[in-house]
């Protein structure tokens, strides 16, 4: 079952929570960009997170990050939270966002999916400004998400873009 399929079952989702290729998100001024480098090509899937995938009402309420992108080449995830601030609280968006997708692959997947969140998975929290407290802050709650899912989480200033190649 593709992805699409498996998390709008999962939280009774539109398929207008996903488009093909569009590779930028932005909120609020804070941007992030995945480029592709001259003569590459891959297949990215875009998913809005945040006031589009958990609108149901059972996901309403619960932490989630703002976007996620699909890596066509390797089925990996790319997650995305967005601030102008950085603060503990983007991190456990990511944190309740990845959880929730692996909940719904692990409901709906089946034998033979290739989607993987694990360590060719990445998460990005990018923000617009910064202040030496809230960066200082970040150090544990990063640690712990990283021993958690065995992924890389990046703390970037806006705007960041990716670049793959």
């Amino acid at each position: 079952m593709s992805t699409r399929n498996v998390l709008m079952r999962y939280f009774s989702s539109n398929d207008w929570c996903f488009s093909n290729n569009n590779t930028i998100a932005v909120e609020n001024g804070v941007k992030f960009e995945i480029v592709l480098a001259t003569n590459y090509t891959e297949e990215i899937l875009k998913i809005e997170v945040d006031d589009c995938l958990f609108n149901s009402l059972k996901f309403r309420n619960k932490k989630k990050c703002d976007f996620a992108f699909q890596r066509g080449h390797d089925n990996s995830f790319i997650f995305v939270e967005l601030k102008n601030i950085p603060t503990e609280d983007g991190i456990a968006q990511l944190d309740s966002t990845i959880s929730e997708f692996i909940k719904a692959f692990e409901e709906f997947g089946e034998s033979g999916d290739t989607t993987n969140i694990n360590e060719t998975s990445v998460a990005f929290f990018v923000y617009f400004r910064a202040t030496t407290m809230s960066l200082s802050t970040l150090t544990n709650a990063k640690a712990k998400f990283c021993r958690k899912y065995k992924i890389p989480l990046y703390v970037e200033e806006s705007p960041y873009t990716m670049f793959l190649t």
